[in-house]
């Protein structure tokens, strides 16, 4: 695939259980070696293509900008694992038109 997107809405400060779970069934897309960049350990690029990732997040009234800068964050750093990166990070406040933000990505 040449990008993932990923759409949830964020629940107690985090994106569903549902999405992390398939977050983490893509571990083994990730070479088990390990290698030194920038002075942090990651893993060695396993694929010659790494799919880019598409972040949309659906607020609620509780989410809080730290929450917001969290999640980023997170995905920031799991794009490194993967030698790909984040193309698009959205948010939608809830009761917002959102048909913009789908169509843009």
């Amino acid at each position: 695939a040449d990008s993932i997107t990923i759409v949830s809405p964020i629940i107690i400060g985090y994106v569903s259980s549902l999405i992390k779970t398939f977050q983490d069934r893509f571990i083994p897309f990730a070479h088990p070696y390990i290698i030194s960049y920038k002075g942090e350990q990651h893993h060695r690029r396993r694929y010659p293509h790494s799919p880019i990732f598409k972040i949309i997040l659906l607020e609620d009234e509780n989410t809080t900008q730290e929450d917001i800068n969290l999640i980023k964050e997170y995905y920031e750093r799991v794009v490194l694992n993967f030698h790909s990166q984040v193309e698009s990070f959205k948010t939608i406040k809830k009761g917002e038109d959102y048909s913009d933000v789908i169509n843009g990505i």
